[in-house]
C-alpha cells in the first residue's frame, strides 16, 4: 500500500500516515479504517494524527469529501489531524473549516514533522487547562 501507518516514537498517542507517491483514495480509505481500529483500542484515551504529505501529491477526485466522510466515521477519541508539507492540503483545510464548521480546530497544516509535534503538544497543554 502507498500509505504507511505507524505510531510516533516521541509523543505518546500520535499516529502517522506517511503518504507515498501514487497513493489512491482507496489506499486512504483502507488506511483510515485501520487507523480507526487502532484508535478504538485506546478506548477513551485521546490520540492525534500527523499526516505526512511531504513526498506525495494528492490524487484527483473528491479529496475533501473523502477526508471528511472518513473523519466523521472515526473514533471519538481522535482529536486532531496535522497535515505536513502540502500547500494544497493547507488550502483545503482553510476552505474546509468554512464549509464544515465541525472540523474547525481539528485540522491544521504545518511544514515539518517537528512543527506538527510541537503543535500537538501545545494544543494538548492548552486543552488540559480547561
Amino acid at each position: 500500500m502507498s500509505i504507511q501507518l505507524f505510531w510516533d516514537e516521541t509523543i505518546p498517542n500520535v499516529i502517522h500516515y506517511r503518504f507515498q507517491q501514487g497513493w489512491t483514495w482507496e489506499d486512504f480509505r483502507q488506511t483510515a479504517l485501520e487507523e480507526h481500529r487502532q484508535g478504538e483500542i485506546l478506548a477513551e484515551t485521546r490520540y492525534d494524527i500527523i499526516a505526512d504529505l511531504r513526498h506525495a501529491t494528492i490524487p484527483n477526485g473528491t479529496g475533501f469529501t473523502n477526508v471528511v466522510r472518513l473523519y466523521d466515521q472515526g473514533p471519538k477519541n481522535r482529536k486532531m489531524i496535522v497535515v505536513v508539507g502540502s500547500p494544497l492540503a493547507r488550502s483545503m483545510i482553510q476552505i474546509g473549516v468554512k464549509l464544515y464548521p465541525q472540523v474547525k480546530n481539528r485540522f491544521h497544516a504545518v511544514i515539518t514533522i517537528e512543527e506538527a509535534r510541537q503543535l500537538i503538544l501545545k494544543l494538548r497543554a492548552e486543552e488540559s487547562h480547561f
